[in-house]
């Protein structure tokens, strides 16, 4: 369909390969089997939510970080390897919990505990993004399907609609419960949806529906206007029944109007032609999407700042203060503007977008009075910092009384729970009793040990090139092509159990500066496992988690979920 944009179907048919796949379709998130969803700053930062709200609202990821630091058993239902018959772990998460498995002893070691070390650090980071779990998923949008069959045999009433304004139906809620839905990018307060879930046998009856599809209406309601121009082609959004964020949301639903575009457009009349793709590469290269979302949070966190430091009400507010009013207004403008850009490829428009932006920055930027610099709010400097781009010279980030520099101080106090262990040396989990250090090949330790400090020295190379270049990404698979290739280089050593057992102190004399590949790559290409099994005694038990109803002893909480331990 897309294609007779640019050319006649005949040219398509002539075109078309044998091969057929799906492109895309609906998943579950990643996150405790697709049971919860990822917040996003750009959500979090639309809504009036106070320090207490903000708390509150992360309180289950603190105590799920304090399980994390504490509780062995949460650790390893955390990281979801593989199991134990597995032969062939792929990364670092599948090695950790296969050592915890086969050696209970391994929680005690340096390397482990630099490891939770990390992964709660990237937690937290996570975190500070506005990464906040939450119930939920993302859906795809199904528009009016019910409505579209009728109209297809002839028999659709506009008067008698399956979904009203406000509902929506998807099968993973229960029937009129209330949902707080957005989409991304998003915008403004005026992007929220704040609807009821309402069961519709006959869709469910004529439509193979998953609890990854939600059916909308639009039909007389601005329902694609608010959720910041959105479409029927795959478009995705959150579905969430947070209670802490679905208060906050109706608080001023209806206070806060729907940005609405009037900006008309001429339809391009393209030709699949060299001349065409070129020209729409250029027009679509300028993209300024990211400025104007930024721009957007920036101008939020004004707008609440304003709110939460006046004793009116945000109704009152946003009808007697025009400053209030037209901040709001130039907010909506820029939702209407990131559709703009979003449609730059399809349609031509009569905007200036860039000069449009200088203007509302204009208008509404603020200076410091000591330095003169550009003011932003504070978790705008966290994010940019976390993403790696360079520290701008040019501005001063200042705290404001908005949702993310909340949640940012919040964070930035929490300390998770102490964990206190008897540390061993990783090398004691796999001395060989017979050990005989003249059995130990001296060449292969050289060489072995060489290969990976030459490889590091590669990596750092690697990661000091030009960012203009080379994205992060490009550069993290180059540097994983750089290790493939010295594993396969390293695989061809038959290594005996005295010459690992020397090659494992070299771990716990940080006799190398990555000494987790030394770690990665015995795990692969040697007889590690075995050589640790020798060495231990078979674990008392080992645990899995299950939800469950029934309270019980041992009976923990993981994001308001009871889970129950089954020892075996």
């Amino acid at each position: 369909v897309k294609y007779l944009k640019f050319g006649s179907m005949e040219q398509w048919l002539n075109n078309l390969p044998s091969m057929f796949g799906v492109v895309k379709h609906e998943k579950k998130t990643h996150f405790f089997d697709g049971r919860m969803v990822q917040c996003h700053y750009q959500l979090l930062n639309t809504l009036q939510l106070s320090k207490s709200d903000v708390e509150e609202f992360l309180q289950p990821s603190f105590d799920y970080m304090n399980k994390l630091n504490t509780d062995i058993d949460v650790f390893k239902y955390h990281i979801k390897c593989k199991a134990l018959e597995d032969s062939s772990p792929q990364n670092m998460n599948d090695i950790i919990y296969t050592m915890l498995n086969i050696c209970p002893d391994f929680e005690n070691t340096d390397i482990f505990m630099q490891f939770k070390k990390n992964l709660l650090w990237a937690y937290r980071k996570n975190l500070k993004k506005g990464h906040v779990l939450v119930n939920g998923n993302y859906s795809v949008l199904f528009g009016n399907p019910l409505e579209m069959l009728q109209s297809s045999v002839g028999k659709f009433d506009d008067t008698n609609l399956s979904l009203n304004p406000g509902e929506i139906f998807n099968q993973r809620f229960q029937d009129g419960q209330e949902l707080l839905c957005c989409r991304s990018p998003h915008v403004t307060i005026g992007n929220i949806l704040v609807s009821k879930n309402k069961y519709v046998k006959s869709i469910n009856q004529y439509f193979n529906l998953t609890d990854e599809i939600v059916c909308l209406n639009s039909i007389k309601e601005n329902i694609l206007e608010r959720l910041s121009g959105c479409d029927f082609d795959s478009d995705q959004m959150l579905i969430t029944d947070n209670e802490t964020l679905l208060c906050v949301a109706k608080k001023n639903y209806h206070i806060f109007k729907v940005p609405t575009s009037n900006v008309h457009a001429r339809k391009v009349q393209r030709k699949y032609t060299y001349e065409d793709q070129a020209d729409l590469d250029i027009r679509t290269s300028n993209n300024l999407i990211g400025e104007i979302i930024n721009l957007s949070q920036q101008l939020n966190s004004q707008l609440w700042n304003m709110a939460n430091n006046t004793k009116m009400s945000i109704q009152e507010l946003y009808y007697s203060n025009e400053d209030f009013r037209k901040l709001y207004f130039d907010i909506c403008q820029l939702d209407v503007m990131s559709c703009i850009e979003i449609d730059k490829a399809k349609k031509e428009f009569d905007v200036d977008s860039k000069a449009e932006i200088k203007k509302i920055q204009n208008k509404h930027i603020k200076l410091d009075k000591k330095t003169g610099l550009k003011t932003q709010a504070y978790f705008l400097g966290i994010i940019s910092k976390i993403k790696g781009y360079d520290e701008k010279k040019n501005i001063t980030y200042k705290s404001c009384d908005t949702t993310m520099d909340y949640l940012e101080e919040a964070i930035e106090n929490f300390s998770p729970a102490r964990c206190r262990k008897n540390k061993i040396l990783f090398s004691d989990l796999f001395k060989p009793s017979n050990y005989n250090t003249k059995l130990v090949y001296i060449k292969q330790v050289n060489d072995i040990v060489q290969s990976l400090e030459n490889f590091v020295k590669i990596k750092v190379q690697i990661m000091k090139f030009d960012k203009y270049t080379y994205s992060y990404e490009e550069k993290c698979k180059m540097v994983a092509i750089e290790k493939n290739k010295m594993y396969e280089k390293l695989s061809k050593y038959k290594i005996n159990e005295h010459t690992m057992y020397r090659l494992v102190r070299y771990i716990d004399k940080d006799k190398i500066k990555e000494k987790k590949y030394l770690f990665e790559f015995l795990f692969y290409y040697s007889n590690l496992i075995g050589l640790c099994k020798q060495n231990q005694q078979k674990s008392s038990h080992n645990v899995t988690l299950r939800i469950t109803k029934e309270k019980n002893e041992n009976d923990i909480l993981l994001y308001g979920v009871r889970y129950q331990k089954d020892f075996w």
